[in-house]
């Protein structure tokens, strides 16, 4: 604190993403296939840091954080006949994420190194009643299996629904109702954190 600043805070990133996509379209169906990986990480630091850090004031921060994420996916899009409009596919993915912050101004160290196994697979229709109205139906199934750094594993799965109608007036016009219940896993660290205070090493800012 009141201590002179002679050198900037700033943040340094990499990013790299790679993905692969197989896709066939027919008269009445789309069919996707893909697979992919991305890998990102940054490092941050600086005397003078006042991100998120109400109500203290500025800072002082030291971080490192990253991950990589692959996985792969399956979806098809199918309109059988004038009537139905089917949808359904499948994925999964695995999440692996680091974060080790220290800030020397509030004593404070955060850790978190969780993996996430994360599996998907949804069925749905759209019905079309009568020219003028559609009625939709989904149910998405999810379940993520959660491997923290320093504790036991766990798991979270949820089947959620999704229900609309539409009913157009008009052209242009045209009223929606709407139904939806979405289950979000833990992110990272929801699933893994570790905070420690106590006395850190702090170097005069000047």
């Amino acid at each position: 604190p009141n201590a002179r600043v002679t050198a900037p805070s700033r943040v340094r990133g990499t990013l790299d993403v790679v993905k692969v996509q197989w896709l066939h379209t027919s008269a009445r169906a789309l069919t996707r296939l893909q697979a992919y990986r991305s890998q990102f990480g940054s490092v941050s630091g600086g005397p003078y840091w006042d991100d998120l850090s109400f109500p203290d004031g500025p800072i002082s921060l030291s971080a490192a954080q990253g991950g990589r994420i692959a996985g792969a996916a399956y979806d098809v899009e199918n309109a059988g006949d004038e009537r139905h409009h089917l949808k359904y596919g499948a994925g999964y993915r695995t999440s692996t994420t680091f974060l080790d912050e220290l800030v020397p101004t509030a004593s404070e160290r955060v850790r978190s190194r969780p993996t996430i196994f994360s599996a998907l697979a949804y069925l749905g229709d759209t019905w079309s009643i009568a020219p003028r109205l559609d009625v939709s139906a989904t149910a998405r199934f999810t379940r993520a299996h959660i491997v923290p750094s320093d504790g036991f594993t766990y798991a979270v799965a949820a089947l959620d629904p999704h229900a609309s109608a539409v009913y157009r007036i008009g052209g242009d016009i045209a009223l929606r109702a709407t139904f939806d219940h979405t289950t979000v896993a833990p992110k990272p660290l929801q699933a893994d954190r570790t905070d420690s205070t106590g006395k850190t090493a702090f170097v005069p800012l000047g």
